[in-house]
C-alpha cells in the first residue's frame, strides 16, 4: 500500500523532476510465450520512452536473461511452456536478483492470482490492456520498488554506521580496525566492494590498507575509476588530493569505456571515495563500488560521510591511545629502570613527600639501617631516626621546601643502625618536582663518612709517623756526625789516660782523678750509644748491665727537662745485673718518665721512681706467666689522677695517643713495652683513677756479676807482634801505638790508608806486618778499600776495623770482607788487648808465640 507521501513523490517523479530520472532510462525485459504479443508490446514500450532490452519466450531463458541483462524490470506472463511457470521464474528473480516484476495475464482465476501473489509482484496487467494501464503499472511498479530499495539502503548504512561505531570502540589497532570496517560495509551493508586506501607520507604513495569484495558481484576492480584513471587507487587518490568525497556514477552503456564499464563488461557499477583525516590531516580514502548506478543520493552519502568521520576519529583515538601505551609503558620502563639505578647505588637513598612521610628508599638504605623498605615507607622522620638527629633534619626539610631558591643541601649526622653501630654521615639532600612544576617531595643521599674519617685519621697517623721517621732519620744523621768525631776525642782522651794511669801508683790522688777522667769518658760514650740507639743509629747489643746505674743516668737526663713544679723521688735500692742492651733500658726509663711528666704537666705533682729486687718466687704472684728466677722491678708513678678505663687497653698500642697534634706520637709506651718483651720481661700498669697510675716493669736478673768484675780485673795479654795502625786522626793513631807499645807490641801508625798501604809494601818481603788495626772512615782510601787492597797482596793478613759511628758494615759482612773484628770507639786499652790478642792467637800457628807463655801474661 502506497503511502500519501509515496504518492506525491511519485508524481513529482512522473513528471522527471524526482531525482533527474528519466523514463528512457527505464530498462524493461519482456516475457511472452507469443512472439506476435512480445513484439507488440516492446513496440508500444519504446513509443512510451522505455528501453526493451529483450524477450524471452520461457522461465529459463527469462532467468538467464535477467542474470546477465540486469533490467529494471520484467514484465512476466503468468503462463509460459516448460515445466516452470511465469510466477517460478518472477521468484527466482526477485530472490536473485532483486528485480521488480509485473505479471501479465489473460485470465483472472482466483487460484492463479493467490499464487502469484507469493512471489510479490509489483503489479497486474490483465490482457488486453491500453498504452495507459501499461504505463501506469510499470511507473507505479518501478517507483515502489525504488523507494523500497532506498528504504533497504538507507537502514543497512544506517546499521554499517552502528557497528563501525561499535568497532572502532572495541578494536585497538589499525590493523584489526581496517579490515573489520571492510568487512561490515561489504557483509551487513550489501557493497559490492570496500577498500580503504592510506597515503604514505615519506614516499607519496597510496597503497590498499585493507579491501574486501563480495564474491557473487564480479566486480573487475581494475578496470574501476574515477575521472579517466585505470583503477580504484585513482578516485581514493583524487580524494585525497581534493579532501572531500569523489563520486563515480555509471551509465550501463555496453558500448565503449563509459563510467569504467569495460565493453565487454555486462554490468553496471557505481563507486565512491571519502577522505580519512589522521592527525588533523587528509591521509587516507574510504572506497565503495556497487551495481547499482543510483547507490550514491544524498542521505546515503551523508551516512557515508558520517562513517568517515568516525573512522577518521578512531584512527586518531587508536593512535593516542597506543602512543599513551607507549608512553606509559616508557613510563613503567622509566620506572623500573630508575629503581634498578637507585637500588644499584652503593649510597644509601631514601625519598619523601611534602608531608615528610617516606616514599620510598633503595636497598642500600635497607642494609645501612638493617630495616625493610615496607618497614620505612609511610613513616616519618621521628619513627626513623634518634630525637634529636630527628629534629635537626626535619627543621632542615622545612627550610628546604620553604626556600624556592634553595634546591639543595647537606646535613652532617650521626646514625645508629639496628645493630648499634655509630656512622658519620652526610645528608645530600635536593628537592624533586611533580609534572606541574610544584615541589613533590625530597630526595636524600646518605654518604657514609666512617671509613673515609678512619682513613683520614689514619693517614693522619701515617704522616705523623713518617714525620717521626724524617725526624729520626735527620736526628740520626746528626747524630752519626757527632759519634764519629765525639767518639775518635773520646779515644784520644780514654786512650792516654788509661796510660797516664798505668804509670801512675794505684791509690794515689792522681790515679782518683785519672779514674774519674775515665769513668766520665764512658758515661760520654754512652751519652753517645744512647742519642744513636734513640735515632735507630745502633743495633742492641745485650751485655750485662747494672739497671741501677742506667737509672740514674735517665734520671740525670730528664731532670733537666721537667718543670720546676714536677719533683722527681727516686728510691734505687737494686744492684741487680740484668742481661741487656743498656742503650735500650734506658730509653724504656726515659719513655716511662717522660709519659708520667707529660701527664703531670698541667698540675704538677711528684714522679716516683724505684729499683727494688724481686726475689725467687716471689715473681709469680705478681705476674703468673714470669719464670721462676729472680727479677728486678722497676716502677714509675705518677699523681695525674690515673687513665681512662675505657682506653686503658689501648694504652700500648702503636701510635695510640691522647694528646693534641705536636705533643706526641703514641710510639713511647709501645716501643717500651717491645723493649721490655724483647728482654724476656713484662710491663703492667696499676691505674687508680682519680689518683693515678703506677707502670711497673719486671726483668730477669743476673745470678751473679763475680764472673764480669773478675774478667776486668784479669792481667791485660801483651805480645811481641808487628802490628800496623791506620787512622786519619793522628793524636788516636800515637795512643793506640802507645797502648800496645805498653803492652809488648812492635806497632807503627799511619794517619792515611795511602801511606799505610805504600808502608805494608815496603816491609812486606822481610819484616811484615802480622796484623792491621785500621779506621773505617778515612780520606782518599777508605778501610774497606784499604783491606782489600791489603788482602791482595797477603790474603792470610789479620784485620781488624775500629770506627766511631759505623752504619755501613755488619759484622757477617766485614767476615766476608776478610775483616777478623769490628771495635768500636771509644775503646778501653782491656777491650784493645783482649780483641788483639784473640785474632792474632786464631790466626798464627801455635809454634811461632805458643812456646813463650810470658807474651800472655
Amino acid at each position: 500500500m502506497v503511502q500519501p507521501s509515496q504518492c506525491f513523490s511519485f508524481l513529482r517523479w512522473r513528471s522527471g523532476s524526482v531525482r533527474g530520472t528519466r523514463m528512457e532510462d527505464i530498462r524493461v525485459l519482456i516475457v511472452e510465450d507469443e512472439g506476435i504479443v512480445a513484439t507488440d508490446i516492446q513496440e508500444r514500450l519504446s513509443a512510451m520512452g522505455y528501453r526493451p532490452v529483450g524477450w524471452a519466450e520461457d522461465a529459463a531463458r527469462a532467468i538467464a536473461m535477467a542474470e546477465a541483462q540486469r533490467p529494471d524490470i520484467v514484465l512476466m506472463d503468468i503462463r509460459l511452456p516448460g515445466p516452470r511457470d511465469g510466477i517460478h521464474a518472477a521468484e527466482e528473480i526477485a530472490r536473485r536478483f532483486q528485480i521488480p516484476v509485473v505479471f501479465l495475464t489473460a485470465y483472472s482465476e482466483e487460484a492463479t492470482l493467490e499464487r502469484a501473489k507469493l512471489a510479490q509482484p509489483f503489479g497486474y496487467i490483465l490482457k488486453p490492456f491500453n498504452d495507459r494501464e501499461l504505463k501506469s503499472t510499470l511507473e507505479i511498479a518501478f517507483y515502489k520498488h525504488r523507494t523500497e530499495r532506498e528504504i533497504r539502503r538507507l537502514n543497512r548504512l544506517l546499521d554499517v554506521l552502528g557497528q563501525v561505531n561499535q568497532a572502532t570502540l572495541r578494536l585497538q589497532s589499525r590493523e584489526e580496525l581496517l579490515p573489520a570496517i571492510c568487512s561490515l560495509v561489504v557483509e551487513r551493508g550489501a557493497v559490492d566492494l570496500t577498500w580503504i586506501s592510506w597515503l604514505d607520507q615519506e614516499t607519496s604513495q597510496i597503497t590498499t590498507a585493507a579491501y574486501l569484495e563480495n564474491p557473487s558481484a564480479h566486480v573487475d576492480a581494475a578496470h574501476l575509476c574515477a575521472g579517466g584513471g585505470s583503477n580504484f587507487t585513482d578516485i581514493s587518490a583524487r580524494a585525497i588530493r581534493e579532501g572531500k568525497p569523489v563520486v563515480c556514477k555509471a551509465t550501463g552503456s555496453r558500448v565503449g569505456q563509459v563510467g569504467g564499464i569495460m565493453e565487454d563488461s555486462p554490468f553496471r557499477h557505481s563507486c565512491a571515495a571519502f577522505p580519512l583525516k589522521f592527525q588533523g590531516q587528509v591521509r587516507g580514502a574510504l572506497g565503495l563500488c556497487v551495481i547499482e548506478s543510483d547507490f550514491f543520493r544524498k542521505r546515503e552519502l551523508s551516512l557515508l560521510k558520517e562513517m568517515a568521520s568516525d573512522i577518521s576519529y578512531a584512527l586518531d583515538r587508536i593512535d593516542a591511545d597506543m602512543a599513551r601505551e607507549r608512553l606509559t609503558e616508557q613510563l613503567k620502563q622509566q620506572s623500573l629502570f630508575l629503581r634498578t639505578l637507585i637500588d644499584a647505588m652503593p649510597y644509601p637513598v631514601f625519598y619523601k613527600d611534602v608531608h615528610y612521610q617516606y616514599l620510598g628508599c633503595n636497598k642500600a638504605l635497607e642494609r645501612f639501617l638493617g630495616v625493610r623498605r615496607e618497614d620505612f615507607i609511610g613513616k616519618t622522620v621521628h619513627e626513623v631516626w634518634p630525637s634529636d638527629l630527628a629534629e635537626r633534619y626535619q627543621q632542615s626539610d622545612r627550610e628546604l621546601l620553604a626556600s624556592p631558591d634553595l634546591s639543595s643541601q647537606i646535613l652532617p649526622g650521626v646514625v645508629e643502625t639496628s645493630g648499634g653501630v655509630r656512622h658519620d654521615v652526610l645528608f645530600h639532600k635536593a628537592v624533586f618536582r611533580n609534572a606541574n612544576g610544584s615541589i613533590g617531595g625530597i630526595i636524600s643521599i646518605v654518604e657514609d663518612l666512617t671509613e673515609r674519617n678512619r682513613a683520614e685519621q689514619e693517614r693522619a697517623r701515617v704522616e705523623a709517623q713518617l714525620r717521626q721517621a724524617q725526624k729520626m732519620e735527620a736526628l740520626g744523621n746528626l747524630a752519626g756526625g757527632i759519634a764519629h768525631d765525639f767518639n775518635n776525642i773520646l779515644s784520644i782522651i780514654t786512650g792516654n789516660t788509661e796510660i797516664a794511669l798505668w804509670k801512675t801508683e794505684q791509690g794515689s790522688e792522681e790515679a782518683r782523678s785519672m779514674e774519674l777522667v775515665l769513668n766520665a769518658a764512658k758515661r760520654a760514650a754512652d751519652l753517645v750509644q744512647q742519642i744513636l740507639t734513640f735515632s735507630h743509629q745502633h743495633e742492641p747489643e745485650k751485655k750485662p748491665v747494672k739497671v741501677a746505674h742506667v737509672v740514674q743516668e735517665a734520671l740525670k737526663m730528664i731532670r733537666a727537662s721537667l718543670p720546676s713544679t714536677i719533683e722527681i723521688k727516686q728510691n734505687v735500692a737494686s744492684k741487680a745485673v740484668v742481661m741487656a742492651d743498656g742503650t735500650q733500658l734506658h730509653q724504656v726509663i726515659l719513655n716511662l718518665c717522660s709519659n708520667a711528666a707529660q701527664a703531670m704537666q698541667d698540675q704538677g705533682g711528684i714522679l716516683d721512681v724505684g729499683l727494688v729486687d724481686v726475689l725467687n718466687g716471689q715473681a709469680s704472684r705478681i705476674n703468673a706467666d714470669l719464670a721462676v728466677g729472680n727479677y728486678v722491678q722497676l716502677t714509675v708513678s705518677d699523681k695525674a689522677g690515673g687513665i681512662d678505663p675505657q682506653i686503658i687497653d689501648r694504652i700500648f698500642d702503636p701510635f695510640f695517643t691522647t694528646k693534641t697534634q705536636g705533643n706526641g706520637t703514641g710510639l713511647g709506651l709501645a716501643v717500651a713495652h717491645g723493649i721490655v718483651k724483647s728482654h724476656g720481661g713484662t710491663i703492667e700498669v696499676d691505674n687508680r683513677p682519680g689518683v693515678g697510675a703506677t707502670f711497673r716493669v719486671l726483668l730477669p736478673a743476673m745470678d751473679s756479676f763475680s764472673r764480669l768484675e773478675a774478667e776486668i780485673k784479669a792481667p791485660l795479654p801483651r805480645g811481641r807482634e808487628r802490628i800496623l795502625i791506620v787512622d786519619d786522626e793522628p793524636e788516636l793513631a800515637i795512643v793506640a801505638q802507645k797502648m800496645l807499645e805498653n803492652l809488648g807490641y812492635k806497632a807503627h801508625s799511619q794517619k792515611s790508608g795511602i801511606d799505610a798501604l805504600e808502608i805494608f809494601r815496603l816491609h812486606l818481603p822481610k819484616k811484615p806486618f802480622d796484623l792491621v788495626l785500621t779506621d773505617l772512615t778515612m780520606p782518599h782510601l777508605t778501610g774497606l778499600d784499604l783491606t782489600r787492597k791489603l788482602l791482595s797482596l797477603q790474603p792470610d793478613l789479620p784485620i781488624i776495623l775500629f770506627t766511631g759511628f759505623n752504619e755501613k758494615i755488619t759484622e757477617e759482612e766485614a767476615k766476608r770482607l776478610g775483616i777478623q773484628r769490628l771495635l768500636l770507639k771509644p775503646f778501653t786499652i782491656q777491650a784493645l788487648a783482649v780483641t788483639i790478642r784473640q785474632v792474632l792467637d786464631e790466626n798464627m800457628p801455635q809454634t811461632r808465640f805458643g812456646n813463650h807463655p810470658e807474651i800472655r801474661s
